[in-house]
């Protein structure tokens, strides 16, 4: 099996790789970059690591892609674009969703720690219900959602959200957001 993982930017990488090479059913495991040359979080948006990626190797193709966290959404979109046959997200629906005023007032803070508390601080992943709406209704391959308890979601939005998967969504929950646990809520482990 040929996987790409979009990690989250404060996950530990390698934990979710030693985990994921001890699959046997898994050949090929890529990380996803975040935009400087390195799997390690930055100030990049994740968007330039998936449109390079895209224009470096235009017949990649993946068995599956995996999103943890933020980088659920990178493998939404690299899902959408036709480049894998199967989707799976850790906690990676994004949210948790807000109004536009909400949204608006939440990226100005964003953007105002960034320039002065924090430069290394990632992006935030969109927090608009409708753009994750339109994601869910475009797929056109299968997904499974893993919740953990740091999912930004409540249980009836996730649902909400697997029931417009046009290609189907499994939802399982798993009892934390380490590999073991999400490897148990998927039988393998």
């Amino acid at each position: 099996m040929r996987l790409l993982v979009f990690p989250d930017y404060d996950a530990d990488t390698a934990m979710w790789l030693n985990a994921l090479h001890r699959l046997d059913a898994i050949a090929d495991i890529t990380v996803a970059e975040h935009g400087d040359g390195t799997a390690s979080p930055n100030t990049l948006d994740p968007a330039f690591s998936l449109a390079r990626r895209l224009v470096d190797d235009p017949e990649a193709h993946y068995d599956a892609v995996v999103g943890i966290g933020s980088g659920g959404w990178s493998a939404h979109i690299l899902a959408l674009a036709g480049r894998a046959d199967r989707l799976y997200v850790v906690d990676g629906l994004s949210g948790p969703f807000l109004t536009p005023a909400e949204r608006a007032a939440e990226r100005a803070s964003h953007l105002r720690a960034r320039l002065f508390d924090n430069p290394t601080q990632p992006p935030r992943p969109h927090h608009d219900i409708t753009v994750a709406e339109e994601a869910a209704d475009a797929m056109p391959v299968p997904i499974t959602i893993v919740e953990t308890p740091l999912s930004p979601l409540v249980r009836a939005e996730v649902e909400a959200l697997a029931a417009r998967y046009r290609s189907g969504a499994t939802v399982t929950e798993a009892a934390d957001h380490t590999p073991a646990a999400v490897g148990q809520a998927l039988g393998l482990g």
